[in-house]
């Protein structure tokens, strides 16, 4: 029973503890960004992403970055899950870069 019970409370941890932090500890911001050269302004956030914290790499999928969420992966993989959390903290900085470059479109 105990062998079961273990995996079981990993998996919730693994689920519960990014989404607890990034809600109490590290929230996340909401900012107004403007382009210069578009003028298209957008919220983004700023702060510690709770989203890639539990869904990592499949985040960037999920918007349609999709080299972006390939790197993610390989890095994810290579550091045996390190990245993930790494990532977490440095996702909104890259995505606003995304903005940049694009238009924000």
């Amino acid at each position: 029973m105990l062998t079961v019970l273990i995996p079981v409370m990993g998996m919730v941890g693994g689920v519960t503890l990014p989404i607890l932090l990034g809600v109490f500890v590290w929230p996340q911001r909401p900012v107004w960004v403007r382009h210069e050269t578009t003028g298209v302004r957008r919220v983004a956030c700023v702060g510690w992403s709770w989203t890639y914290g539990v869904l990592g790499w499949l985040v960037p999928l999920f918007r349609g970055e999709w080299g972006r969420a390939l790197w993610h992966a390989v890095l994810s993989v290579l550091t045996l899950g390190v990245w993930q959390w790494v990532g977490s903290f440095l996702y909104h900085q890259q995505h606003l870069g995304c903005y940049a470059v694009d238009g924000m479109g």
